[in-house]
């Protein structure tokens, strides 16, 4: 299969059948992140309005669990979360913003996101860049390098060299999730225009059961 046919599918796959059965079978409770999501936002110097964009957020439970910051005690900061998400389906059930009864989810994907530069103080993925092709993957980090103003965060699977495991579903038994040194490939494709704050195991500050606990890794970075 060719490279053009092969990313396109990957795309179509997350928004299409695979992507709503994942949306369906994947009923994340927000509560259980709002503290591993207190911890990593502590390593940001916040303004004190912060605009956070997740890229790829599915029905929004991480951008929930953000607002619900919002709502404790004694913060700094009042967190105005966003998302991208390329599957209609999931935009559907997402978190809607009871205040002003809108969704903040908009459809679209990595590739091509409708913000201008340094939209956003932060910007994010949770178990997205895992999905991303190897060829596209440097597409999709620049993105998200250019609609951040301060940081970027990446929650994903870690090894030292990418490992890619095969998809049965909508992907043919082709390569669709792949572990890789995200930290590593970010710096080594910006260079002296960022700076790592933090890195380390997602599993030291969070135990809601899931893969986001149990296998991934964090990077948090700042731009220069």
């Amino acid at each position: 299969m060719n490279k053009t046919k092969e990313k396109g599918m990957h795309l179509n796959a997350w928004s299409g059948v695979h992507g709503n059965e994942y949306t369906d079978r994947c009923d994340v409770d927000p509560k259980t992140r709002v503290t591993p999501f207190k911890r990593l936002l502590k390593y940001i110097s916040n303004p004190p309005i912060c605009y956070v964009l997740e890229v790829g957020c599915n029905k929004g439970h991480n951008l929930e669990a953000i607002d619900a910051i919002n709502h404790e005690h004694d913060i700094d900061t009042i967190y105005v979360p966003t998302g991208i998400e390329p599957n209609e389906y999931a935009i559907k059930k997402s978190y809607v913003n009871a205040f002003e009864n809108r969704t903040r989810v908009v459809h679209g994907d990595v590739y091509n996101m409708p913000w201008i530069y340094g939209t956003f103080d932060v910007v994010f993925t949770a178990g997205v860049l895992i999905h991303i092709p190897t060829d596209k993957l440097n597409q999709a980090m620049e993105n998200m390098f250019n609609v951040s103003r301060k940081f970027i965060m990446f929650i994903e699977y870690e090894s030292e060299q990418e490992k890619g495991t095969n998809y049965e579903q909508d992907f043919d038994y082709q390569e669709g999730v792949w572990s890789r040194p995200y930290g590593r490939i970010f710096e080594e494709l910006m260079g002296d225009k960022v700076k790592k704050v933090a890195h380390g195991k997602m599993e030291e500050i969070s135990n809601d059961g899931w893969a986001f606990s149990t296998k991934c890794s964090y990077w948090i970075y700042k731009k220069i």
